[in-house]
């Protein structure tokens, strides 16, 4: 007795049939056979035989006659019967007597079973089953559908046939059958792969590499996508004649034979690294000591950094720790040229590198992780993981236990690895110059590079550090020895032409390498690594970067924290992002190009931040002298003086950077302002040099803009600043045209004031007086009590170098009844300074003392060095007209630093002839 499915519905009895009456009994019986010993509600089977929407007027009684009549038809044939239970209608036969199942069962038989020969024969039983189209003419929606699952197990089945057979070498037998097949299924990349394959092992690689271009094109023609993994990598195994894809010899015996020992050998030139090296070896120690340390090691750095270099040479130089074997592949996760290795054909290599019988693995992808990772549980292996795209890239390569170091590099974080997987990082920067000129010199020799050691030192600092552009300078080197390396050097310095210098083919080319990295990213995070190459300075901040981008500050946060992960930007302190100079020559010239409106944004976010801090130390200056932000700006506004002073700190690199790209582009009221707004800090800094260096630039704005008030407060500003830099008579010319171009009263008034303090400083205190009594009679006909302020204490000061100290004494006194009136804090602690210059000048040491540490008390909690530095100095001499000749020392010290920190060399100079003087105790 056999009930047969795999072809015309037919029911055979002892060399006979039993006849079957209408497409509705075979119907009924196909459901049944299907589903046979398992009980069909009544309603369920109605539907599966006439379908929903062929369903009999009364579906009931049509369903008790069928069933009636297929009793009557298989009454017959022993051993079978339809019978009623409470859950529907049940078939109970012997499941071998129905082809299906006996087809099922071989081919799961075949999967399973140890040895080549076997399973072939196996699949060969089961196939031989098939006698045409399941349920042949048979059409309902349920058996149709239970067809196409059928014919897709006869199709994997056939496929499975064919890989053991090409396993036992017999590809020249099937070729024929392949090409046909491939033929008629053309979209089948599987079939595809195996017909490949059989061409190439008969010699015939053009036709096979021919036959995956068509396939390549049908997909792309049918259903818009590329060949998959699997097919691409047999292409490329193909294309480069991989040994790995001759016909295997079947004589091993299952089980590993051998211990794997697949690194590659280190790199020859490798140098430097030595604490990356040593965190690693430290990791890896730490790790075997204790049990439930995760034995992951990732090393994660941008792309040309070194990351497998340093994994190679580490491997090589410890490969004794690990005897049971060395288990190594190039994952290619941000490869163009060749594609994505697929983790099931790396996996598929290891299996390979064990020896493990190609009839002992089994074809199903989670079976054979399973067997890989028993394979390696237990054994001290190390596996190196290279080029990994991202986490998910290697789930199934991972071991099951920790007894296997796994070394794994990416140019991505892999936070997952590290949170599920208790994965430790490594991450790796560019190099350090001494480590950057030590590569060059092993490539080159040290002889070479003492030669021209401008040029070398130049050749260098335009690699930046990165190991592959230093690679591939010296492969320059290397092909034209005869080349000097200033010419080199000379192709580099051009940052335009930078990275083309360093274009060697697409295999070795920065530029290509950093575009694999960007290509992974999205649209908001290309337009944010681009932009990145814009800014000014040497990091910005997330407030910055919002403005670049015109983007809300929680997106561009999370667009920072993606190409952070990405390894192509560094925060290298909270907050700040910064980018390698190749990566930003890279961004600015591939991604972002010039973008005025978004270098006006991020201009306009540093001039009117600045404002806001500048408020913070100036809270009574002038008011803001230009126009408000453009559209789309972050501004950070500082909360007190101190977060301001730590804010100018922190930007003061970018602010000047502004200023210069500001000038490039002709934007001449942001260089003015830029000016403006920088001066407050720079005072409080005592970097006065900087301060003439930016309103160079401002003044010449002022003059394009026609502006003469901004001409005349740049011109007084460019004098101070000369003045107390010891330049008086340039200073004073600057202030002399200040005083002539002065328009209003209150402008009249500050260059007086300013040309006080250069006559006085020039020596001639007779004119300083007369200058600071006019600037402080103007002063007090605007009623401006800050500056009145001021020039009280210019009066007195230079008056106490006259030696009238009761003139000095009263108007000091009088303006430090303003000060404390008002609450002018800096100029209360001047004014203090002052009145002790009058006390000690007049010979009252102890109040000189009291005044002089109320002000360095004062300058301290305002955060002004300059001013403290100049009063320390004072005090000093106090301390030591006092007897305390220790004290004196220990506030000249502080005073030194203070001045050498401000680069105020002419002061500096002096306190150390005095020092020198008296020893320095």
């Amino acid at each position: 007795m056999e009930f047969c499915l795999l072809g015309p519905i037919e029911v055979r009895v002892d060399g006979g049939s039993v006849a079957l009456r209408g497409a509705r009994q075979q119907c009924l019986l196909a459901v049944l056979l299907v589903e046979a010993n398992r009980s069909i509600p009544a309603d369920q089977l109605v539907e599966r035989v006439w379908g929903t929407d062929r369903l009999p007027e009364r579906p009931a009684n049509a369903l008790q006659t069928q069933l009636t009549l297929l009793r009557r038809a298989l009454a017959p044939v022993n051993g079978v019967s339809i019978k009623w239970q409470s859950t529907g209608y049940r078939l109970a036969v012997d499941a071998d007597t129905i082809d299906l199942r006996r087809f099922q069962n071989l081919i799961n038989q075949a999967r399973t079973v140890g040895g080549t020969d076997h399973a072939v024969g196996l699949f060969e039983q089961a196939l031989a089953l098939w006698s045409g189209e399941p349920f042949a003419t048979l059409d309902t929606p349920w058996l149709n559908r239970v067809r196409a699952m059928i014919e897709a197990e006869y199709l994997a089945a056939q496929c499975d046939l064919v890989d053991l057979k090409l396993k036992q070498g017999r590809h020249g037998e099937l070729l024929p059958e392949l090409m046909i097949r491939a033929d008629q299924h053309p979209l089948d990349e599987r079939q595809t792969g195996q017909l490949m394959l059989a061409l190439y092992r008969c010699g015939r690689q053009a036709d096979a590499l021919d036959r995956y271009r068509q396939a390549q094109e049908r997909l792309a023609e049918e259903l818009g996508v590329d060949p998959g993994p699997q097919l691409q990598e047999t292409y490329h195994r193909i294309l480069s004649a991989d040994p790995c894809l001759l016909s295997p010899v079947e004589n091993k015996p299952a089980g590993v034979v051998s211990v794997p020992r697949q690194l590659p050998p280190p790199l020859w030139s490798f140098t430097g690294r030595t604490r990356e090296l040593d965190d690693l070896s430290e990791m890896v120690d730490r790790q075997s000591r204790s049990e439930q340390a995760a034995s992951i090691f990732v090393l994660v750095g941008p792309g040309g950094v070194g990351k497998t270099s340093l994994a190679l040479h580490w491997a090589n130089r410890h490969a004794q720790r690990f005897p049971d074997g060395l288990l190594f592949a190039n994952l290619r996760g941000f490869d163009e040229t060749e594609g994505t290795a697929s983790p099931e054909s790396v996996l598929r290599g290891f299996l390979d590198a064990f020896g493990v019988n190609s009839t002992a693995i089994p074809a199903d992808h989670t079976a054979q992780v399973g067997l890989y990772r028993s394979l390696v549980a237990g054994r001290r292996m190390l596996i190196v993981l290279d080029n990994v795209a991202d986490g998910a890239h290697i789930t199934g390569l991972l071991p099951g236990d920790n007894s296997c170091t796994v070394l794994v590099t990416s140019r991505n974080w892999l936070g997952g690895l590290v949170v599920t997987n208790g994965a430790q990082r490594i991450t790796l920067d560019v190099l350090p110059p001494a480590e950057a000129r030590g590569l060059l010199t092993a490539r080159l020799g040290a002889e070479r590079l003492e030669r021209e050691p401008e040029a070398a030192a130049e050749l260098v600092r335009h690699c930046a550090g990165l190991p592959l552009a230093l690679s591939i300078v010296a492969g320059r080197v290397v092909s034209h020895p005869e080349f000097p390396l200033a010419l080199l050097a000379a192709e580099l310095r051009d940052a335009t032409t930078r990275l083309s210098a360093l274009d060697e083919d697409e295999a070795t080319s920065v530029r290509a390498v950093m575009s694999w990295s960007v290509s992974a990213l999205t649209a908001d995070q290309r337009q944010v690594f681009g932009l990145l190459g814009l800014m000014t300075g040497p990091d910005i901040g997330r407030p910055g970067v919002a403005s670049l981008a015109a983007m809300a500050p929680g997106k561009t946060g999370e667009v920072l924290r993606a190409l952070e992960r990405a390894s192509l930007v560094q925060q290298p302190v909270p907050g700040r992002f910064a980018l390698h100079d190749l990566v930003r020559l890279y961004a600015h010239d591939e991604v972002a190009g010039t973008q005025p409106d978004a270098q006006r944004r991020l201009i306009h976010h540093y001039l009117h931040s600045a404002y806001a801090a500048e408020r913070r130390l100036r809270p009574l200056g002038s008011p803001r002298e230009f126009d408000g932000p453009a559209d789309g700006v972050q501004l950070t506004a500082p909360a007190d003086r101190k977060a301001a002073v730590e804010w100018f700190t922190v930007e003061y690199p970018c602010l000047l950077a502004a200023q210069q790209l500001a000038g490039r582009r002709d934007w001449h009221a942001e260089v003015w302002g830029l000016a403006w707004v920088i001066t407050a800090f720079q005072w409080l800094q005592g970097n006065l040099r900087d301060n003439v260096e930016v309103w160079l630039p401002g003044l010449r704005a002022a003059g394009l803009l026609g502006d003469t008030a901004k001409q005349t407060l740049a011109n007084r500003r460019l004098g101070r600043a000369h003045v107390w830099l010891g330049q008086i008579p340039v200073g004073t010319a600057y202030l002399e045209q200040a005083l002539a171009e002065a328009e209003e009263i209150v402008d009249q008034a500050r260059a007086h004031h300013a040309l006080a303090w250069a006559h006085g400083l020039g020596g001639a205190a007779e004119p300083a007086v007369e200058h600071a009594t006019t600037g402080l009679r103007l002063f007090r006909s605007v009623r401006n009590s800050l500056r009145e302020v001021n020039s009280l204490n210019a009066v007195g000061w230079w008056s106490a170098k006259l030696g009238r100290y009761a003139e000095a004494r009263s108007a000091c006194a009088e303006a430090l009844e303003l000060c404390r009136r008002h609450g002018y804090a800096d100029a209360e602690g001047d004014t203090l300074d002052s009145l002790g210059l009058i006390a000690q000048l007049s010979g009252r040491h102890d109040e000189a003392r009291e005044h002089y540490r109320d002000a360095v008390s004062l300058f301290r909690e305002l955060d002004n060095p300059y001013q403290e530095a100049s009063t320390l100095d004072r005090l000093g001499h106090v301390q030591l007209a006092l007897g305390d000749r220790e004290t004196a020392h220990a506030f000249w010290r502080q005073a030194l630093e203070l001045y050498r920190s401000q680069h105020r060399e002419q002061e500096a100079e002096q306190l150390e002839a005095v020092l020198a003087g008296e020893g320095t105790g």
